[in-house]
């Protein structure tokens, strides 16, 4: 089988509209939720799916693990192990969802002492993340059938469902708090209601994709060679998954012990529209690790090439314009979007997160191409370089006293650091060995 461009170039168009028109729904309703329920609410409300996404992190990596594993199986005719690593991903997340999410139901009223929420909001707080737990669970079992799909190379399905979650979550937590005067748990037990959506119909797309790649349940046994496989494999994924949530946790919890949940808000706002330009541009060009997926023979690295090298040059534009928009519009934008009460901190933060977001555009081409390669352990050790970074950059800013802008500052030493060392070693390293010698 050779590599098809136009395939990769179609699901990479998905990919990015899987993030582009949820970021789209999420920058109107920010400005709605912060007049409808207030700061401190809003910050609450972004510590919970925090929380959530921290414990998300501790999947082993086992579904994300399927977009590579899945069709590199049936490229190599074995379609049972295929089905095996599905239902091992499946089953898996459903138990591993229901232990997390008792686990932040237990814990939250600790985690509401921890964190310094204000006594007005406590009781609120609560139901919050016993909800954010609950809601977890569910998502954590779509998410494997998102995976399969995705290995499957249905990315048109996937990003419908990504998409419609967020505006479904977003968009519904906007309407309440416009026409019914919802407030933070409301908004909770929208987005809960989004995620089993989500569910049903990631469910029903997955045995269609099943039937129409000629796999059957009937295949679907716990097989060791598959279990072997998964466990070479997603666990790499795991810790950079644990590495980037932890951190982010950490970062939110550090302003909210220090300053309160209030500014927490700023940040988050600021951290999470950084945050969503990285998950477009991965998400965009996650593409190339099912198609590369099995396809390492001296024949078809030239075509690799090829779709790595494109793939950059847009990852590169696409960075470059996002960045210089970002740095020019956001003071106009936040005044109209937020409001006087944190335009000026979030127009601080997102410019200095601009440059960092430049300088990332360079890694989302070679992160896809060492995952599709089997070569997954070394994303891992570029992503453990982040967190010690970002604490040396984010202590010795703290000369003065603790801000905000001290996290930002470190965060975006810390991603140049990441960004330089992933494309030094794909360009001068991976290449040198890979590629076929020319007589």
């Amino acid at each position: 089988m050779t590599l098809s461009f136009k395939s990769v170039r179609k699901n990479t168009l998905f990919g990015l509209a899987s993030v582009a028109l949820p970021t789209l729904v999420m920058f109107i309703a920010y400005p709605i939720l912060i007049d409808g329920i207030g700061l401190k609410a809003l910050g609450v409300y972004f510590i919970a799916t925090s929380l959530s996404g921290i414990w998300g992190a501790l999947d082993l990596g086992v579904a994300a693990s399927s977009v590579k594993l899945v069709p590199e199986e049936i490229r190599q005719g074995r379609p049972e192990n295929a089905v095996s690593i599905f239902v091992t991903s499946l089953l898996l997340y459903f138990l591993l969802g229901t232990v997390i999410a008792t686990g932040l139901w237990i814990a939250t009223p600790d985690l509401v002492i921890l964190l310094n929420i204000s006594p007005d909001l406590v009781q609120q707080a609560e139901t919050a993340f016993r909800i954010e737990s609950i809601k977890f669970a569910v998502f954590f079992v779509s998410l494997a059938l998102i995976s399969f799909l995705k290995g499957l190379e249905d990315f048109s399905y996937s990003a419908t469902l990504m998409t419609f979650l967020s505006l479904a979550t977003f968009g519904g937590a906007a309407v309440g708090v416009t026409f019914y005067e919802a407030d933070l748990v409301d908004i909770c037990w929208i987005g809960l209601g989004a995620t089993v959506t989500v569910l049903m119909a990631a469910a029903f797309g997955a045995a269609k994709a099943m039937k129409a790649n000629g796999l059957s349940f009937r295949q679907a046994k716990i097989r060791r060679e598959a279990i072997k496989r998964i466990v070479g494999y997603a666990p790499y994924l795991a810790v950079n998954a644990i590495s980037v949530s932890t951190l982010t946790l950490f970062q939110r919890i550090l302003i909210s012990t220090v300053l309160g949940p209030a500014a927490v808000s700023a940040f988050a706002i600021a951290s999470t529209l950084f945050r969503r330009g990285q998950v477009l541009l991965l998400s965009t060009f996650e593409a190339l690790t099912p198609a590369i997926a099995g396809q390492s023979t001296t024949d078809t690295m030239p075509a690799v090439r090829q779709a790595y090298l494109k793939m950059l040059r847009w990852s590169g534009a696409a960075a470059t314009i996002g960045a210089i928009t970002a740095f020019a519009l956001i003071e106009p934008i936040a005044a109209w979007w937020l409001g006087n009460e944190v335009k000026a901190d979030v127009t601080e933060m997102v410019r200095v997160l601009a440059l960092a977001g430049l300088i990332f555009g360079v890694v989302p081409p070679g992160y896809h191409l060492l995952n599709g390669m089997g070569l997954q352990r070394l994303n891992t050790g570029f992503m453990l370089l982040v967190p010690p970074i970002f604490l040396m950059a984010v202590f010795g800013l703290n000369l003065d006293g603790f801000q905000p802008m001290d996290v930002i500052y470190a965060h975006t030493v810390a991603v140049a650091g990441y960004s330089i060392t992933l494309v030094f070693y794909v360009e001068r390293i991976f290449w040198r060995k890979h590629m076929p010698k020319t007589k």
